[in-house]
């Protein structure tokens, strides 16, 4: 059964519970709910489970058909009518050339850490980080010893990712 869900939130003043100075003093926490806990209260179902055919829409992401898109770095791609998303495994040292493309991305790393290069600046990021890479921006990346995996953003959709994609798909076809 699928619940509907409600919560409440509220701001935390640093002098109601003692934090005055600490970090994340003036936070937001869930209020206590009607059955008495914190987060949020399951209610009675009113939407329907989805259907074999409905469920079609739900992917699992490793599961993808992969597309290698260089030495070292494989991608599972995904697409809808306004955007792309690319899970991406880098090997150690592993680069991506500085190339730069319209539409926008966010990179998200899951694990590991890499070099990231846009328009010049170097960034170092690390699981749980994320990066906006603007439209048009001159961007690559490189990988060190624990090489990483990433999530990829990009909207509009990459139409040249998923040409290689489909084309890679042809030949494994073949």
């Amino acid at each position: 059964m699928a619940y509907s869900v409600r919560v409440r939130r509220r701001t935390v003043e640093p002098e109601q519970d003692g934090i005055e100075g600490v970090a994340g003093a003036g936070r937001t926490q869930s209020d206590t709910t009607e059955r008495g806990q914190e987060g949020f209260a399951m209610t009675e179902a009113k939407e329907t489970r989805a259907s074999a055919e409905e469920m079609k829409r739900v992917k699992r992401c490793w599961s993808l058909p992969p597309l290698q898109l260089g030495p070292g770095a494989l991608a599972h791609l995904y697409a809808s009518k306004n955007m792309t998303i690319s899970f991406i495994v880098q090997e150690p040292n592993c680069s991506f050339p500085v190339h730069s493309h319209e539409p926008e991305e966010i990179v998200i790393v899951l694990e590991g850490e890499r070099d990231a290069v846009v328009d010049g600046k170097l960034y170092r990021i690390k699981a749980g980080d994320i990066l906006t890479v603007p439209s048009g921006a001159r961007h690559g990346s490189h990988t060190y010893e624990s090489g990483c995996k990433v999530i990829e953003i990009f909207a509009p959709p990459r139409l040249d990712l998923l040409a290689r994609l489909e084309v890679a798909q042809s030949q494994q076809g073949r």
